[in-house]
């Protein structure tokens, strides 16, 4: 299976080896990839990026578009606030990516498929 790997800090001080910088980050994808058996083929690193802003960045917009690639079956992040913060309703359909490409999502907390309705949910919540 193979998916992306998702690192993303706002700001210099959380980008540090004692927090969760991009190294802890990226230590925590390899871990989370490795207990899916998934294989990491392309790695996103968002150096600077609000996560309420994750959809003004290039990146991230090509990371959305690469989920309609089937042979791409998810996203691996540390934690689900990596992928984004949401400060307006329309910043959920960030989600409808996955759902509409049946793409999961991956991170220490387990896997999130918002192609169902329960996930979904989660998500919304997370």
């Amino acid at each position: 299976m193979d998916v992306i790997a998702l690192l993303r800090v706002s700001s210099e001080a959380q980008a540090g080896a004692d927090r969760q910088g991009l190294p802890s980050q990226r230590e925590a994808c390899q871990r989370i990839a490795s207990a899916h058996r998934a294989r990491i083929v392309e790695w996103v690193e968002l150096d600077g990026v609000s996560g309420a802003e994750v959809l003004a960045d290039p990146r991230f917009r090509a990371l959305l578009a690469r989920l309609a690639d089937p042979s791409i079956e998810g996203v691996v992040a540390a934690a689900f606030d990596r992928l984004f913060r949401p400060t307006r309703f329309s910043d959920f359909a960030i989600l409808d990516a996955f759902a509409d490409s049946g793409a999961r999502i991956y991170t220490g907390s387990g896997v999130l498929d918002p192609k169902q309705p329960n996930d979904a949910l989660l998500g919304l919540i997370s």
